[in-house]
């Protein structure tokens, strides 16, 4: 079932598949100027047993966009995952992958009690990222990438088009399993690219949330999987050390994925998911 969401200006898409449970399952999708889609098979999976609710973030995909700049914000992004949240039942399962693991933190950290747990997925705790001990192969994979900063200063615009060939330029540091890439590359050519946040952050008006949270991820009595791919490119999985042993909270590395591993590796990412729903949250049949 597809449908709209009203947050603040902004209309947001959402996608509600699935049944069973007594929380749906909201996901956060990353980019940010992505939209859901490459999300949907695991996400699919999943919904065999439970429902599942995803949507587009505010500038993304099918969701409208803000009548000013500085409606790009994590705040902003984290009020609108809340309005979902409401709008699904008032309590959910959140999943943030990537950028949008940041978005579920600053939601979680605003109503707790919409939680039911939290699911960090190739994303981090937060603070700046840290590569003193970057890995041989990424070096390799990543020379000749440009960067957000110099892909920006040489276009000629910002737009869609230049997000989607970041991304596609950028599959290496995604992706462990580079003979794969051509399924890839056909799985991001579903996605509807956007730019808006990247204009946002170019211009100044976006400033990327520089806080490291995990003091409060380990003292937040809430349920925690953190589920990260061994081959990270884009987030070191040494990013999330300081959550092992963590209370309430469960580290699950996919030991031959890189950041997007719901793709590469779908049946073990999505069985770990389920898994650690299923333990607090069993579905009705």
């Amino acid at each position: 079932m597809e449908g709209r969401v009203k947050s603040g200006d902004v209309d947001l898409f959402v996608r509600d598949i699935g049944a069973g449970g007594k929380h749906p399952l909201v996901m956060v999708h990353g980019g940010p100027d992505w939209d859901h889609s490459y999300l949907l098979p695991a996400a699919r999976r999943i919904a065999r047993d439970r429902r599942v609710i995803l949507f587009d973030l505010r500038g993304c995909g099918r969701s409208g966009r803000p009548k000013s700049p500085a409606g790009y914000s994590i705040d902003a992004a984290a009020e609108d995952l809340l309005v979902v949240i409401r709008s699904a039942g008032g309590r959910a399962h959140v999943l943030g992958f990537s950028f949008g693991g940041r978005v579920a933190i600053r939601a979680a950290q605003i109503a707790r009690d919409a939680f039911a747990s939290l699911i960090l997925a190739s994303s981090t705790p937060g603070g700046p990222v840290d590569w003193r001990d970057e890995p041989t192969e990424r070096i390799r994979r990543r020379r000749g990438l440009q960067n957000l900063p110099e892909a920006f200063a040489e276009a000629d615009e910002i737009d869609a088009a230049l997000t989607k060939r970041l991304a596609l330029d950028g599959l290496p540091l995604d992706v462990w399993n580079l003979d794969r890439l051509p399924e890839f590359r056909q799985v991001l050519e579903t996605v509807r690219f956007s730019a808006e946040w990247g204009k946002a952050l170019h211009s100044g008006v976006f400033v990327p949330d520089r806080v490291n949270h995990i003091d409060w991820l380990k003292s937040v009595n809430l349920p925690k999987l953190v589920l990260h791919g061994a081959h990270d490119f884009r987030f070191p999985v040494t990013a999330i050390d300081g959550l092992r042993g963590a209370r309430n909270t469960r580290v699950e590395i996919i030991e031959a994925a890189g950041h997007l591993a719901p793709l590469e590796c779908p049946e073990q990412w999505s069985a770990a998911v389920s898994d650690f729903l299923d333990a607090r949250n069993p579905p009705r049949r």
